[in-house]
């Protein structure tokens, strides 16, 4: 890390970060379902291998999971450059206005907070096979 990340900030870039990552593996929309998204989320972050010392603040346990706070909170989040809104069942990443591409995302990332692209494929390929077929939607 190349800077002192506060909670929202921790947050903001694990929602960036799953964005960048599901766009990746060609996910366009997840599912809006709270038990199947925390689930998910619960086992991609167990192993993730940023989890504890990065994002300390970011929970996924029964007790608590934040996923559902950083989609649904994105929007309103200064500084997130994704933000996620809800369509029907789908949450859609959605690129701030300031970004041409999820290239950019990446390589904001990436230049700002040292994490390169590949470590967000190591948080979402688990979440995006946990949450399997019927829960992803790829493509346009």
């Amino acid at each position: 890390m190349l800077r002192k990340l506060t909670d929202a900030d921790q947050l903001n870039l694990v929602g960036d970060g799953l964005a960048v990552g599901c766009l990746d593996l060609g996910v366009t929309a997840i599912t809006t379902n709270t038990q199947t998204l925390d689930q998910s989320f619960r086992h991609a972050w167990r192993n993730f291998p940023l989890a504890a010392k990065a994002f300390p603040h970011v929970k996924a346990s029964l007790a608590r999971c934040d996923i559902q706070r950083i989609l649904r909170d994105s929007p309103r989040r200064k500084g997130a450059r994704v933000e996620w809104h809800q369509s029907t069942v789908w949450w859609e990443p959605h690129l701030r206005a300031s970004y041409d591409d999820i290239d950019e995302v990446a390589e904001s990332i990436a230049d700002l907070d040292g994490i390169p692209r590949d470590q967000w494929l190591q948080l979402a390929r688990p979440f995006v096979d946990k949450l399997g077929d019927e829960c992803i939607r790829r493509g346009g």
